[in-house]
């Protein structure tokens, strides 16, 4: 009689669903210690994707659009064992999940084809330093877009998309004055910076911006292949059919057709090289970065393209000016504007992160599902409900 029995408290196992969670959240646990660090796989990803120009710039004879098309393609397939054996791990309610952000995918593949196709027609007809100089404007662009959409902008980020805006001038302004040319390959002409190639880069970058915003929506809530494979895809069948409309195929420039790379040992080793560094590590890595850091972080880390790229170009041989000079002063204040705008979102992205840590001390509660977003607004109306008969029996 006296003894007090332990009243039983519903866990939050006890709910429907939670045991997956739980099951999750232990093995996310038992291997966050031999996970390789966020910031480590952004890293290699930009140094990866900073190689990507010099790769291309191999093939000069290519058609653009054929020639983005060659890169995506080997990707996929680069990709599709990841995305076979995500679809096997993944549970009914995750494949419906998954079709169900079928458009959302198909725009972020849209907008990832538009971005290489732009981003290879302007490389083939600017110099190397300005087509990764503006592709890589793509901080700059989101924060005036978001301002002139009306969405709050941070200060620091404002003050990071501005340092990179400096630098942006800065290059540009160098390689008018001193008159920048980049090599295609040992025997072709030099290719001197055009406002032609500059646009079309710029339209990359725009691309680009759309890409990793969608891709941001996608990513917490998708396997890093099964969000990757099927936006690579739909890239290089866009590639593949602006190609074929535009003609590129069927020319004398055409390099074998749609898969053409696959018959020519030096195309197939430099698209091999493009899938498997910049493809698989760079923009794979990339992708993955997106479940633990903002668009804004992966954008200004991506703004050290420029200085990573023409340093591998000229280390390479496809970056010399006629005069053989190294690259000028101003492309070493370029690096430092870039450095330094991607060091002022890192420390914004810490500062965040710690304040989150303190509030929340569990990683469950700092990222609320919608399935817990009803359980405690049910929980609530049920409490509301039973408390109005007590107070009206407290007033009679």
């Amino acid at each position: 009689m006296g003894e007090a029995r332990a009243v039983p408290v519903a866990s939050a196992s006890s709910y429907p669903g939670a045991s997956d969670a739980d099951a999750d959240a232990d093995d996310d646990a038992r291997t966050r210690r031999r996970a390789v660090p966020p910031l480590a796989i952004l890293a290699c990803a930009v140094v990866a994707v900073s190689s990507a120009a010099v790769a291309f710039r191999a093939l000069p004879d290519v058609p653009p659009l054929l020639l983005a098309s060659w890169r995506l393609q080997a990707t996929s397939i680069v990709l599709f064992p990841g995305f076979v054996r995500d679809a096997k791990r993944a549970a009914a309610d995750d494949i419906e999940r998954f079709r169900a952000s079928a458009p959302e995918l198909v725009a972020s593949g849209a907008c990832l084809g538009a971005h290489f196709g732009l981003w290879v027609w302007g490389l083939q007809t600017t110099s190397v330093p300005h087509s990764l100089l503006f592709v890589c404007s793509t901080p700059v662009l989101m924060s005036s877009c978001a301002a002139l959409l009306g969405f709050p902008v941070r200060a620091r980020d404002a003050i990071a998309a501005g340092v990179a805006a400096v630098g942006v001038i800065l290059i540009a302004a160098d390689a008018n004055r001193r008159g920048d040319d980049s090599h295609a390959s040992s025997s072709a002409s030099p290719i001197r910076a055009t406002w032609y190639g500059d646009v079309l880069s710029v339209g990359a970058a725009f691309a680009m911006a759309g890409h990793v915003l969608v891709g941001r929506q996608l990513r917490p809530r998708m396997p890093l292949f099964a969000y990757a494979f099927p936006a690579t895809l739909v890239a290089a069948a866009c590639l593949a059919i602006a190609s074929a409309v535009s003609g590129e195929s069927s020319s004398d420039g055409g390099g074998g057709g749609g898969a053409g790379w696959v018959r020519s040992p030096r195309a197939a080793l430099v698209v091999c090289y493009l899938a498997l560094g910049p493809g698989l590590v760079g923009h794979g890595g990339v992708n993955a970065s997106l479940k633990h850091f903002d668009a804004m972080t992966i954008a200004l880390a991506l703004t050290l393209e420029p200085a990573i790229g023409s340093a591998i170009a000229y280390a390479c041989g496809y970056a010399v000016r006629r005069n053989g000079r190294r690259p000028a002063r101003r492309s070493a204040i370029l690096g430092s504007a870039r450095l330094g705008s991607t060091r002022l979102g890192s420390a914004r992205l810490a500062r965040r992160r710690r304040r989150r840590r303190r509030r929340l001390p569990s990683a469950r509660s700092s990222f609320p599902t919608p399935r817990s977003f009803l359980f405690l607004f049910a929980r609530r109306a049920s409490l509301s409900t039973n408390a109005r008969p007590a107070r009206r029996s407290t007033d009679d």
